[in-house]
């Protein structure tokens, strides 16, 4: 039932990746497993509630936390995902450092001497004397910015000597005085309509540094300290609808002398931070999503509302990336600090998103952007990894108005974050709000200042819209109507690729796997979505390091946890295997009598029922004191080391079909759950022990008394104990996943064994699983029967791995074979030789006589020749890759030669893979090596074939 809730989840994302048919044939086969996409253990997501949200907005917000927050399966503490939110009109309605210039103005706070006020106010302006087109006195003569800087500089030196200007203000009365003379008016509105002349004659580099110039010789304390000032008490001001309105500043009598003139300008008075946008920022914050400030408003502007929530109401601030200027002597000089990072306003937020934030969530992009205008776009529309694009309604006419469109057009087609992600597009939300006021409407629509009804689009939002109802994708509407022209990169081109770095790699393997992520992850120009690669792994003894399944057999006796009944557990370990009753000549009593599986079955089942009918048998296991009496018991002893003998016993007599569904068939009774809660725990105790390398060996299990009477008597058996995932598999996972490769594990493990492990990344660390293939028995009335269900896919070993990925996987990516193959021995030799797509095939090094001996002997030649993955592609191979490890305490080494367990030293190859080696290099090619030697004859449909 868990993995049907779960393809149902991820339904939508499969009905926009492939054909109807082949998802409902997934559908239908219930128990192949994919990872959920919500519902974490033990934690409950905060969703929006607010009544101000557009309903669409809102469902689909609370529908990204599912996905992206720490309630969702795939959430890693380590790998938070992150948000990034425009500040100025996205965060707050109107703008909070353009309401800022007007209270310094205000109160004269300036720590700027008269003689630099007029260099300050020309800083980075090109050739200020220039007469600006657009810009005139009131009698139509065009001004330089040169001209009104005079003026403005004039009337600061005049109200500078009289004592009026303060860095922390004077008081109100003295306020009065000041602002009743011409000088004042004068220089307030001079110094605002520099700021509105420039921006619109000049571009955003000199626009958006210029009005932080005005903080020229105060210290970051006192540019917060105004701040916090101006915020408070335009906050407070804004509580009042009447103050939200466009405000003419005063102007000097018309005798007042100057070079302009009196320059008529106005503000829009107002700003505030909606309830719903601190409550998404909280929310953010609680669902485990960090969230930073991408601002071109000054760095203490921001962080003065950012990190004072108890002020200002914003929880969850992250971090606060924005304008800055040098530091000189600890105060602020007139010049902005490009060291730290490009202005963040345009292309410059981007960059400073891949200079300060993106190292930190290891190179990832951002899942949510927050948006309100051009100097947004770039960030909200160019990094792969984000999601969802919230835009804040201004009817805007500039590039953000096709991303209006794009929200609309997708809100009116009921497109999902889910739907959208697997379509490789970000998914657009239109809020509206209304600024007569300052608060959110439950619409797409917005009022803007001074207006009084609702509008949707600007008239270029509707050209748009008609572009993307006539059939032109989101992609091509971006990418081809930018007014950025050449110099935009790309929607969601914005990709890093995230490389191995961890130093237990052999170099080659390093080197060569990160090439392949060059090759084929994301950041390939031929890379998309919909055709993206997947990665195919085997686990026990590839993705762990030894076998989670054998060392969960032993758990499994150890604590009796088990749901067959004593009078079917001969038949449960009879199961498959033909003529039970026929003597096995390699397995004998310890007088060297060939024993039977039925023989041993038997003294199991009788060992078992007693054990049973004294109550220590249950699905949930008992307590350590209880479980301490019946593992000092002869019945105990006899019945885990012969369950363990069976398990020896029948995978070596008889063939691979047959041993492996064996030892599945143990958990028949169960449902998949207590299957799955038996495996966690199993994993959980196993991995903790193994963190011990003493724990690392081969342990003998304890057998009966002398005197304890069986069929078979006493069968000394041992096992090997010590299971772990080392950090580099779960790095090759996590790099995987993050370059745009899905990645799927096959495996001859049981379907909720494996499940355990790779749809639970808060527990055992393993991040971006897309699903799971392994063996699964028949369910009947709702728990698992001794029957394999072949109905499903075939067993998940040998050819048989490769018919699952023809049946399950392969129909979701065009029939595409996996790119990458990850094995260890002759049951994955098949799926990693046989398709035509593999470019790589990576071996953790087990020292194989099988065929698995060929493909080392291989991977030593190709790495011997410094054979490249684009060469191999290109000469028809697939690059082999040989990983050692150390078997004695679980870690990767970085070299091909591994230390088996209780061994000591370092071997590369068994003889058989010396003697492959050694044709390989008398010029016998690794296709023929292949097709011509494997032990599979002509059962083997051919290397690369597929």
């Amino acid at each position: 039932m868990k993995r049907l809730l779960t393809l149902l989840l991820v339904a939508a994302v499969l009905l926009s990746l492939v054909p109807l048919s082949a998802v409902s044939s997934v559908l239908v086969q219930h128990r192949v497993a994919l990872p959920l996409v919500q519902g974490g253990k033990g934690f409950e997501p905060k969703y929006l509630q607010s009544p101000g949200w557009d309903p669409t907005v809102k469902a689909r917000l609370n529908e990204m936390f599912d996905l992206y927050g720490k309630g969702s399966r795939t959430y890693n503490e380590n790998d938070r995902p992150y948000a990034v939110f425009d500040f100025d009109n996205t965060t707050s309605i109107l703008d909070v450092e353009e309401i800022l210039i007007i209270y310094q103005v205000d109160h004269l706070r300036f720590a700027i001497h008269p003689d630099e006020m007029y260099e300050v106010l020309c800083t980075g302006v090109p050739n200020p004397e220039t007469p600006m087109p657009n810009w005139k006195t009131q009698t139509g003569v065009p001004l330089s910015v040169s001209t009104v800087a005079h003026d403005a500089a004039n009337a600061y030196k005049v109200l500078y000597d009289a004592g009026y200007v303060s860095i922390d203000g004077v008081d109100a009365a003295t306020r009065a005085i000041y602002q009743a003379t011409d000088e004042w008016k004068d220089f307030s509105s001079k110094i605002r309509w520099l700021y509105e002349a420039i921006n619109d004659s000049y571009s955003a580099d000199v626009g958006y540094p210029w009005i932080t110039y005005l903080f020229t010789g105060m210290t970051p304390a006192q540019v917060n300290d105004l701040a916090t000032d101006s915020h408070v008490y335009n906050f407070e001001l804004s509580k009042d609808p009447a103050q939200w309105k466009s405000v003419a500043m005063a102007l000097p009598s018309d005798g007042y002398v100057s070079l302009a003139g009196p320059l008529p300008i106005s503000y829009k008075n107002g700003t505030t931070i909606s309830p719903e946008l601190k409550e998404l920022y909280a929310a953010l914050d609680y669902n485990g999503i960090d969230v930073w400030i991408n601002s071109a408003s000054y760095i203490d502007v921001i962080e003065a509302i950012a990190y004072q929530p108890e002020i200002f109401g914003l929880v969850g601030v992250d971090g606060v990336v924005a304008m800055t200027n040098k530091l000189v002597g600890g105060v602020y000089d007139n010049a902005y600090d490009y060291d730290l990072h490009p202005q963040t306003q345009a292309v410059g937020k981007s960059l400073t998103i891949d200079k300060i934030i993106r190292p930190l969530y290891h190179n990832r992009g951002p899942i949510l952007g927050a948006m309100d205008s051009q100097g947004d776009f770039n960030f909200c529309t160019e990094y792969a990894d984000t999601a969802v694009g919230l835009i804040l309604n201004r009817q805007r006419s500039d590039d953000i108005a096709m991303l209006s469109a794009a929200a609309i057009y997708q809100k009116n087609h009921n497109v999902t974050v889910a739907q959208a992600v697997a379509a490789g597009d970000t998914l657009y939300l239109l809020q509206g709000r209304n600024e007569n006021g300052g608060w959110l409407l439950p619409q797409p629509e917005s009022i803007n200042l001074g207006k009084t009804s609702a509008a949707l689009f600007s008239a270029k939002g509707q050209q748009w819209y008609d572009q993307l109802v006539a059939g032109t994708s989101i992609r091509d509407l971006i990418n081809h109507n930018t007014r950025l022209g050449a110099a935009y990169i790309g929607y969601k081109t914005r990709v890093q690729t995230q490389h191995l770095k961890s130093p237990g790699w052999d170099p080659t393997v390093k080197a060569r796997l990160n090439e392949m992520f060059d090759l084929y992850g994301k950041a390939s120009p031929s890379y998309t979505h919909d055709t993206r690669p997947y990665a195919v792994f085997d686990f026990d003894n590839t993705t762990s390091i030894l076998d989670v399944e054998e060392i969960l057999i032993i758990y499994q006796v150890d604590h009796l946890r088990f749901a067959i009944h004593p009078d079917e557990m001969y038949e449960v370990l009879c199961t498959g295997v033909p003529n039970p009753e026929t003597p096995m000549p390699n397995w004998k009593t310890q007088t060297g009598v060939p024993l039977s599986v039925s023989t041993v079955a038997h003294d199991a089942a009788n060992a078992y029922k007693v054990l049973y009918d004294a109550g220590y048998v249950s699905i949930d296991g008992v307590d350590a004191a209880t479980r301490a009496i019946y593992q000092a018991t002869d019945e105990w002893k006899d019945f885990s080391s012969k369950i363990r003998w069976l398990y020896e016993a029948i995978n070596d007599s008889y063939s691979a079909d047959v041993g492996y569904p064996w030892i599945t068939y143990l958990f028949t009774g169960m449902t998949p759950a207590q299957v799955n809660d038996l495996a966690t725990d199993s994993h959980v105790y196993n991995f903790e022990l193994s963190k011990d390398p003493a724990q690392w060996k081969s342990v003998a299990m304890a057998l009966p008394s002398d005197g304890y009477v069986s069929l078979a008597g006493p069968l000394p058996i041992s096992y090997k104990n010590g299971t772990t995932i080392s950090p580099e598999l779960k790095e090759l996972y996590a790099a995987l996943d993050y370059n745009g490769i899905d990645v799927w594990i096959n495996s001859a493990s049981y379907i909720d064994v494996i499940e355990a492990i790779a749809y639970q990344p808060e527990i055992f660390g393993l991040v971006g699983v897309d699903g799971v293939v392994a063996m699964t028995n028949k369910l009947v009335g709702g728990v698992y029967d001794n029957a394999y269900d072949y109905d499903l896919h075939p067993q998940t070993q040998a050819v048989g791995k490769s018919l699952t990925i023809d049946k399950i996987i392969r129909p979701l990516y065009h029939n595409r074979g996996p790119i990458l193959g990850a094995m260890d021995s002759q049951g994955d030799f098949n799926f990693c030789t046989e398709y035509a797509d593999t470019a790589v095939g990576l071996i953790l090094n087990r020292q194989r006589s099988d065929d698995i001996a060929m493909l080392s002997a291989a991977a030593i030649y190709q790495k011997n020749h410094n054979v490249t993955v684009a060469q191999a592609v290109a000469a028809g191979d697939t690059l082999y890759l040989l990983q050692g490890r150390n078997e004695n305490g679980g870690w990767l080494l970085p070299q091909p030669e591994s230390i088996n367990l209780g061994k000591t030293s370092a071997a590369l190859f068994s003889a058989k893979g010396q003697q492959w080696y050694d044709q390989l290099v008398a010029g016998t090619s690794i296709r023929n090596l292949i097709n011509h030697n494997t032990r599979l004859g002509a059962a083997y449909i051919g290397y690369k074939t597929r």
